[in-house]
């Protein structure tokens, strides 16, 4: 699962072109619909800075799932809104360097988020196939879990804490209109965390996800 999260832009690329694919080849496909309110589901793998008490920041890994709702407000530009949830995967207690007896780990136990989503389509006119520019906000309420402990001599130790941070995301998006109402949609996003962290040396705190999903519009 580490190898997977650590090619986020190739998995978000990958998927792009798998949708551009399937607009290449699909055939009488009904003309868009004219409703303004959607609503989907979507599926999302990220790696995140997430920030606790004293500024300490921590990489970690999280796969989530949610739904949300949106309203296009002309042919190019749509904002929507969702609830997601999810966890990250449980590290192994491999030995492994200098921590071995109790390896160091961080990792979420439990993930909420809230975003919101601007999408502006790069072509003029709707399409079947459309590449849009992704930007928006969203808040993470978490529950991370630290264990560690050191060289033998050390008391293990495992302390759970719970935090939200706030994140600016930026990105690419592609949508592939199925008929008239269905759609499938894939982001790419990078994550920006608010705060800085105090351990590390750049003043940004940067990740990324990827997600892909589905959405209907409705009447």
């Amino acid at each position: 699962m580490k190898t997977l999260f650590t090619d986020l832009p190739g998995a978000g690329i990958a998927l792009s072109l798998l949708l551009g694919s399937f607009a290449t080849h699909a055939q009488g496909i009904p003309p868009e619909d004219s409703a303004k309110w959607y609503v989907g589901a979507q599926a999302s793998l990220s790696h995140k800075i997430y920030i606790i008490e004293q500024g300490m920041g921590f990489g970690a890994a999280a796969a989530t799932v949610g739904g949300h709702g949106g309203y296009q407000f002309s042919p190019r530009l749509a904002v929507q809104a969702g609830l997601s949830y999810g966890r990250g995967s449980t590290p192994a207690d491999i030995p492994s360097g200098q921590f071995n007896y109790y390896p160091q780990a961080e990792y979420i136990t439990s993930l909420l988020m809230v975003p919101v989503l601007m999408r502006w389509a790069f072509a003029a006119r709707p399409r079947r196939f459309r590449v849009e520019g992704l930007a928006g906000v969203h808040l993470s309420y978490f529950n991370l879990r630290q264990r560690g402990g050191g060289v033998e001599t050390e008391p293990r130790y495992v302390l759970n804490t719970r935090s939200v941070n706030g994140y600016l995301d930026f990105g690419l998006g592609s949508r592939l209109r199925l008929g008239s109402r269905l759609e499938l949609a894939a982001d790419l996003l990078l994550n920006l965390n608010y705060q800085r962290a105090n351990n590390f040396y750049i003043p940004l705190a940067p990740g990324g996800s990827v997600a892909l999903g589905a959405n209907y519009r409705l009447r």
